[in-house]
């Protein structure tokens, strides 16, 4: 799973400290090094080195250079003297299949100071903090004391040389934290949010990241000061420091009022205390009404920063309006006054920008009832709304609009409530009308990756034909669902080939622009070779047995950048990502049914197209003396290209009957929202070869 041992590797410098341009780039202030392998042959083997700005057509430097029968060290910028600034592009080519490109912003020489390791947050902002860029060879710093006040987060600096100059943003080291469920994205913030005994009880993890810190202790402190509990926390990679919510809920549960503080010591040995999150017994409120146009908070919490995340029941496509609370009260907008149920989640705001809501709330946000539904001009969505308010029918030829999507997403899957389940139910059938119009919307909706597989298995579009009557459509801005249609109309286009020869020339670019030249080698072959690497094999089940800091160093010295949707760093990367959930899926996920159920599935496949089944158990070979028995998170490769070839054989009318049940659906469902991106890259695989077994090959020269 990394890269062929005879490419060149590329190093970036020293990145400086706080330092990125306006659009976010790290600033480099020294410069990068190529490693050229080593030539173990006797024919040499020429390097070619070239450099230019990210802006313009001439290369800065060209050079050529010879092998040696070691590795070579080299500064691609050796040919320039003086100090580089701005955005390069650097290209090392060799023999075919070892090319390296690399992208990066040198602002050589430049480096930063402040006054203090890093910013604690206070009332109102950060603490104060001074800055001062020093340059080293020839580039300037007309301004180069910055000083910052606790309202100021960052501020812009100018460097130049000659006639170049550029407007960067520093920003001295700050403190973060995070108090996130495990397996949710992190919210980092510079607040420390205000959690229940409850909460802590929940599987979460109080995470830290303090630049510049060496070593941390937790602990959990009463409201006189007194330590109640002290933990180490885990360091899981340097200058962060997490420990699990749990280890403290049941001091905290009798202490009342308390708060975890990190105790961290710095580079010159200073320690600092820091908030990591405080711990009250109620909630930030009792309950939440709605009083002529506002939102009213029963015994609203004494803390500073008061808000609230309100949702839209009647329109949960809409993102979460986040409002200041002012007296115990907050204004409603006209448009969600009488505008059906709401739910709200009272938070403590961060001052430098409110956390991203999450796109629906957990169990703990409050049900405000109202009337009504959420009006809107589109008459689909209004009617979708209305509808949702249990004050309408199901709205007719609704399966082009994403919002469909939203609102079966957020109706809970397990849910024995009546009214729950005739909306899903509802929802379904709106979307199975039109398969292929129905997997275009999700497309364009905004529900996450890891739903968007996990909802096409539940609905049973997965084993639907995307194909259409029209093949003339835009050619779709989401990758994975573009090539999904392109391939589908591929049948149409041959058959017509002589009539559409531009509409098909632009869906064959498309393909190769967006799922690469395996997806390529696929449709024409029915198989390639590329495709039995980038998955799991028994080299895997190494990592799993070294400490998670070493793995995640190995990952990022690998530097996977994924391209094209089939192509082999994104497989990889998709490998990995499953590595990562291989813990929750033997959990929540794997069980011996679903291990049972798969190997029938294989049978059933290798009965009716033999070559399929040869490409999947080509997995299995990879798995050679691997004890799938206790490592059956090892099977995940596997498994996942299974369910996608007999999801697509289904859809293809190749299939003499169905082997799957609903649960075996809903283990599949849990594979692809912990592995979202294996289980998409195996359904496009699926897709080209069972395409090519039911029609050869549509995008042959002569086709």
């Amino acid at each position: 799973m990394v890269r062929d041992a005879a490419a060149p590797t590329y190093e970036h410098g020293e990145a400086v400290e706080g330092l990125k341009t306006l659009n976010g780039l790290t600033v480099y202030g020294t410069r990068p090094e190529v490693v050229l392998p080593a030539n173990p042959g006797r024919m040499d083997v020429a390097w070619q080195v070239r450099v230019r700005r990210t802006n313009s057509e001439q290369w800065l430097v060209d050079t050529n250079i010879l092998g040696e029968d070691e590795d070579i060290a080299i500064d691609p910028f050796a040919t320039i003297d003086d100090a580089v600034i701005g955005l390069f592009e650097i290209h090392v080519s060799g023999p075919v299949g070892t090319d390296i490109r690399q992208q990066a912003f040198l602002a050589e020489g430049i480096s930063v100071e402040s006054s203090r390791p890093f910013r604690q947050p206070v009332a109102g902002g950060l603490e104060p903090v001074v800055s001062t860029v020093h340059s080293e060879w020839d580039l300037e710093v007309p301004y180069p004391r910055i000083e910052y006040g606790i309202a100021d987060r960052d501020k812009l600096v100018t460097i130049s040389q000659g006639a170049l100059s550029y407007r960067l943003r520093l920003t001295p080291n700050y403190v973060q934290v995070r108090v996130d469920s495990v397996g949710t994205p992190a919210q980092w913030r510079t607040a420390a949010p205000v959690l229940t005994p409850d909460e802590l009880d929940q599987d979460r993890q109080i995470a830290m990241h303090a630049p510049g810190v060496e070593a941390a202790v937790f602990q959990l402190e009463a409201a006189d000061g007194r330590i109640l509990k002290d933990v180490t926390p885990d360091t899981p990679r340097y200058e962060y420091f997490q420990a699990p919510s749990r280890v403290f809920v049941d001091v905290a549960r009798r202490a009342g009022r308390c708060r975890v503080v990190a105790l961290a010591d710095d580079e010159t040995g200073k320690t600092t205390k820091i908030v990591l999150t405080h711990v009250r017994p109620a909630a930030l409120c009792l309950d939440i009404t709605v009083d002529d146009g506002d939102l009213v908070l029963m015994s609203p919490a004494d803390e500073e920063d008061l808000a609230v995340n309100i949702w839209a029941a009647t329109a949960p496509w809409l993102p979460a309006l986040s409002l200041t609370v002012t007296d115990g009260r907050v204004k409603l907008p006209d448009t969600y006054i009488g505008a059906g149920a709401l739910l709200a989640q009272v938070f403590v705001d961060d001052p430098w920008g409110t956390p991203t809501p999450p796109s629906w709330p957990d169990d703990s946000a409050f049900s405000v009832a109202q009337a009504g539904w959420m009006h809107d001009e589109a008459r689909g969505r209004d009617n979708l709304s209305r509808f949702l308010a249990g004050a309408g029918p199901a709205p007719a030829g609704a399966v082009n609009m994403p919002e469909v999507w939203a609102a079966l997403a957020l109706l809970p899957q397990d849910s024995e409530d009546t009214h729950t389940q005739q909306l899903r139910s509802a929802l379904g059938r709106i979307l199975n009308e039109n398969s292929r119009a129905a997997l275009e919307a999700l497309g364009h909706s905004t529900i996450p990756k890891n739903q968007m597989v996990s909802l096409l298995i539940r609905t049973g579009l997965v084993y639907r034909s995307f194909a259409a009557d029209s093949t003339l459509n835009e050619l779709h801005a989401n990758p994975w669902v573009g090539c999904m249609v392109e391939i589908a109309d591929l049948p149409s286009l041959y058959a017509r080939r002589e009539y559409v020869s531009q509409e098909r020339a632009q869906t064959l670019d498309y393909l190769e622009d967006k799922g690469g030249a395996v997806l390529m080698e696929a449709l024409r072959k029915g198989k390639s070779n590329d495709l039995y690497w980038g998955v799991f094999d028994k080299g895997t089940l190494l990592f799993d047995k070294m400490p998670e800091t070493q793995v995640e160093a190995m990952i990022e010295y690998a530097r996977l950048v994924p391209g094209a949707l089939l192509d082999e760093d994104t497989r990889v990367s998709s490998a990995i990502d499953a590595f990562h959930s291989r813990q929750q899926w033997t959990k929540s996920g794997w069980s011996p049914a679903f291990g049972s159920a798969t190997l029938r599935t294989l049978e059933v496949i290798k009965r009716t197209r033999g070559q399929i089944y040869r490409e999947i158990t080509a997995r299995s070979e990879n798995l050679h003396s691997v004890d799938t028995t206790m490592h059956s998170w090892m099977l995940l490769s596997l498994q996942s290209l299974t369910l996608a070839v007999l999801a697509r054989l289904r859809a293809h009318g190749m299939l003499r009957h169905e082997p799957l049940t609903a649960d075996f659906d809903e283990g599949w469902a849990t594979m692809a929202r912990l592995c979202p991106a294996l289980v998409m890259t195996d359904l496009l695989i699926a897709e080209a070869i069972v395409t090519h077994a039911r029609h050869g090959d549509l995008i042959g020269e002569l086709a």
